[in-house]
């Protein structure tokens, strides 16, 4: 590109950007006497700097986008979701709508658990992440996962406590 300029220093050839928003310019990110790993270092995070800026307002976004939609999420569950279904109803008939739902909720889940899993090496929220598209996806022992999820006692008093500061009433789960 016409912004990187090759230069020739001790009979090696390499490249670099004149003026960085890391550095403000050359000069600045230069290393007199430094070692070859830091210099690297600089030569790298030149290279990517625009890539790891929108990274970063991402991680920001999705932290932000997290804050807010959580307590939402949770609050949508009914409280007796845990409890085993006392229902004698026979098994809705196929519709095409349902279905529809089905797939789409499940591809998105997918896409959440592969998003998530990225998440996990770059900067943002993997784990949460992951577990969004676990509980958006319809698999066997799902129900069995989230119930081991929300007995663990910090997990159970978090979402009782976001679902109290929307007006929402605790969960009730079996007896074990």
């Amino acid at each position: 590109s016409a912004d990187i300029v090759y230069h020739q220093r001790g009979g090696v050839i390499s490249r670099r950007r004149p003026k960085s928003l890391l550095c403000g310019s050359a000069a600045a990110c230069s290393l007199p006497g430094g070692s070859p790993v830091a210099r690297l270092m600089i030569e790298w995070l030149r290279e990517y700097e625009l890539l790891l800026a929108v990274l970063g307002l991402l991680s920001v976004g999705s932290l932000g986008t997290a804050l807010v939609l959580t307590p939402w999420a949770l609050s949508l569950i009914r409280p007796e979701y845990f409890l085993p279904e006392e229902s004698d109803d026979p098994p809705p008939e196929f519709e095409f709508h349902r279905c529809l739902v089905l797939v789409l909720r499940n591809l998105f889940g997918i896409a959440l658990v592969l998003a998530g899993v990225a998440l996990l090496a770059l900067p943002g929220q993997g784990i949460l992440t992951i577990l969004a598209g676990l509980l958006l996806m319809s698999f066997p022992g799902k129900k069995s996962l989230e119930l081991w999820l929300v007995r663990l006692p910090f997990v159970l008093k978090s979402v009782n406590w976001a679902r109290a500061r929307r007006g929402k009433e605790p969960l009730r789960l079996p007896n074990r």
